[in-house]
């Protein structure tokens, strides 16, 4: 006598009790797609915010980095410029070459540079009659920065040629550190000039 039992069913109740204050109730399906729909613009919305900004920040970037690079360029333009007028006199005109000089100098290096004519240039002009004529060769700026704020140190290669009356003329090429400061009235000058 064995009865056939059929498969318990479980069992499920729904309650039509409320559920408590602040339990919300299961969302439907389309309740769940709404939520997502309302959310995936937010992300959107955000992330056009955050890539908004990094493109900005690349294009101030890449402008200073712009402005940089022509600071750059008219320093060693000065110092590929000014070195040889410094380093160049010759006998008939050396009081004009010593002026020119002088209006390329700024700094400490103007004041010593009267030390270095009076002890160099002006004896070897007047008494020995030597001329000196330098043209650069290249320049370019150097890897250290430079000890002086907004200056900029410049490696200049020149070539110089010493002729004299009683002396055979001597050509080579010269290396010299330039430093060059961009003064107030935005002209670049050179504040120390070294032989290396």
């Amino acid at each position: 006598m064995s009865a056939k039992s059929e498969p318990e069913k479980p069992v499920t109740s729904k309650s039509s009790e409320p559920k408590p204050y602040g339990v919300p109730e299961d969302p439907p399906a389309d309740q769940a797609k709404a939520s997502r729909s309302k959310v995936l613009p937010l992300v959107l919305g955000g992330l056009c915010l955050v890539l908004a900004v990094v493109v900005a920040l690349l294009g101030v970037w890449a402008i200073t980095d712009a402005s940089a690079r022509k600071v750059d360029e008219a320093a060693v333009e000065a110092a590929k410029t000014s070195a040889p007028l410094v380093l160049s006199y010759a006998p008939a005109t050396v009081n004009q070459d010593i002026e020119t000089a002088r209006k390329q100098l700024t700094g400490k290096f103007a004041a010593d540079f009267d030390q270095l004519v009076n002890q160099v240039v002006l004896p070897a002009t007047k008494q020995q009659g030597l001329t000196s004529k330098c043209t650069t060769a290249h320049a370019a700026l150097t890897d250290t920065p430079s000890a002086e704020p907004d200056g900029r140190d410049v490696l200049v290669i020149m070539q110089q040629e010493v002729t004299g009356p009683n002396a055979q003329g001597q050509k080579g090429l010269i290396q010299v550190k330039v430093t060059v400061v961009k003064t107030p009235e935005g002209e670049w000058k050179v504040s120390f000039l070294q032989p290396v």
